[in-house]
């Protein structure tokens, strides 16, 4: 048991003398490794964030039908009938003048402009809209175009180009994210490889040594496989850390920006992602120093 302990104490103190010996290569390894796992964690949350918000449009109406201002309660009754007798509507909620002025006088205050005077009380030069869904998304240009049509109404605004636009970000974040993970991945690798590869270098008359007086295999690989294992942890631990920050920062700026910015672009906060992502960041960090030790010990240790 004793012989055991002396054994990791000696591992883990032989792998701190390597680590401090060469701080500089250490150093450029770590930095390489935080800056390959926070472009890669980075790419991460922005493909989970823009799926979140594909996820909420798809909840959302397909498209607002507003009416010209001047449109009566009367002719405002006649467009909703017309909308409700289409077979391809699913579902139709109509929006009165008072709810839209509140909504304008809301936006305002949250844009800074709420000193400006306008009339609270009248709604008269506000207009009446429609949020509609339609049961089959592929009906949604078809059925735009036939609304312009209809008379009273000023504007039809359809959310497909936002989704369009989000799917396109998404599939390209995936791409780079796959992209970024061989290339930084090797990368780190390699770097941290020829950290390696020094210390080996400077140990080997150490290591012939102590393979003449019998010494295992694992007493002699053991300080690179830590040292692997050190440079991991230190480089994903710092990732983490800078991209917990400058998530939080994002998120606390869109939490306080305009409600119209927040329809379309929300983010889940970070504490519903933080600890499944510390823990992918320290499982990414380990696998890559482990694997660049393995192929040190391969290639430069012949015991």
């Amino acid at each position: 048991m004793r012989s055991k302990l002396r054994g990791v104490q000696y591992i883990l103190k032989q792998s701190i003398v390597n680590l401090a010996r060469n701080w500089y290569m250490l150093l450029a390894s770590v930095f390489v490794l935080f800056a390959s796992l926070f472009i890669m964690g980075s790419l991460g949350l922005a493909s989970v964030n823009v799926q979140h918000i594909l996820d909420e449009q798809a909840g959302r109406p397909e498209m607002e039908i507003s009416c010209f201002t001047t449109v009566t309660e009367d002719a405002a009754d006649l467009i909703e009938k017309t909308i409700l007798e289409d077979p391809r509507i699913r579902t139709c909620t109509r929006v009165s003048r008072e709810e839209n002025l509140k909504k304008l006088t809301d936006w305002l205050a949250e844009i800074g402009m709420s000193e400006i005077e306008y009339p609270t009380e009248d709604s008269s030069y506000t207009r009446v809209s429609f949020n509609v869904s339609l049961k089959d998304k592929a009906d949604v240009e078809a059925f735009e175009a036939d609304m312009r049509k209809v008379s009273g109404i000023e504007e039809v605004e359809s959310n497909q180009s936002v989704r369009k636009y989000f799917t396109g970000l998404r599939n390209g974040v995936r791409t780079g994210t796959y992209v970024s993970l061989v290339v930084l991945g090797l990368l780190s690798i390699l770097l941290m490889l020829n950290t390696i590869r020094l210390t080996v270098f400077a140990r080997k008359k150490e290591l012939r040594i102590m393979k003449y007086v019998g010494a295992s295999h694992a007493y002699m690989r053991g300080p690179f496989i830590v040292e692997g294992i050190v440079i991991g942890l230190l480089g994903s631990i710092l990732s983490f850390l800078a991209v917990r920050g400058a998530y939080t920062y994002l998120w606390s700026y869109l939490a306080h920006s305009a409600t119209s910015i927040q329809d379309v672009i929300s983010l889940i906060p970070f504490e519903d992602l933080g600890l499944g992502l510390f823990g992918l960041f320290i499982l990414g960090g380990v696998v890559t120093g482990l694997s660049a030790s393995m192929l040190a010990i391969k290639r430069y240790i012949k015991v």
